[in-house]
């Protein structure tokens, strides 16, 4: 008898426990405030990652051997970006755009001075410049025993959308 009554009261109590736990609490907060309690906003908000996360600058300032003298400074646009959309469809990418200032002298001359960037590199090849970030500028110059003083710009591009990396 005292077995029954255990098990009598305890689903009593375990009923009242379930079925006072309508949700009531939750009626006056918004959906917002809930959603961060439960830790489920996320799954329902778009979130952008940005590469790079922060601004980043170098400056290189060098004469070469063959006599050309050759400034670079390098910057992250904060300004300008790429997004590409994650196949989930809540995550985004955000590639910030590269410039680059190019300078070049020979004898104190200035034979190029230009803004190296997607602008820049969309009037020389036919690329679509809201799928690529140039991700490195390479000068490179001819042999010292070449008659006459030669250099050479690469360019290594990523197309953000397939993640390839061409050269140029």
């Amino acid at each position: 008898m005292m077995k029954h009554l255990f098990f009598i009261i305890s689903f009593i109590i375990l009923s009242s426990f379930f079925l006072s736990c309508d949700g009531r609490d939750r009626v006056k907060k918004d959906i917002k405030t809930v959603l961060q309690e439960k830790k489920l906003l996320d799954s329902f908000s778009e979130s952008i990652s940005y590469v790079p996360e922060s601004y980043s600058e170098k400056i290189t300032d060098t004469i070469l051997s063959n006599g050309f003298k050759i400034y670079l400074k390098t910057f992250t646009d904060m300004d300008n970006n790429i997004i590409v959309q994650n196949e989930i469809g809540k995550n985004k990418l955000s590639f910030r755009k590269i410039k680059n200032i190019l300078i070049i002298k020979y004898e104190n001359k200035i034979i190029f001075n230009s803004t190296v960037d997607n602008e820049f590199l969309t009037n020389l090849i036919d690329i679509d410049e809201n799928n690529f970030i140039i991700k490195n500028i390479i000068i490179d110059n001819k042999s010292v025993l070449s008659p006459k003083p030669e250099l050479y710009l690469y360019l290594i591009i990523n197309n953000v959308q397939n993640k390839s990396d061409q050269w140029f």
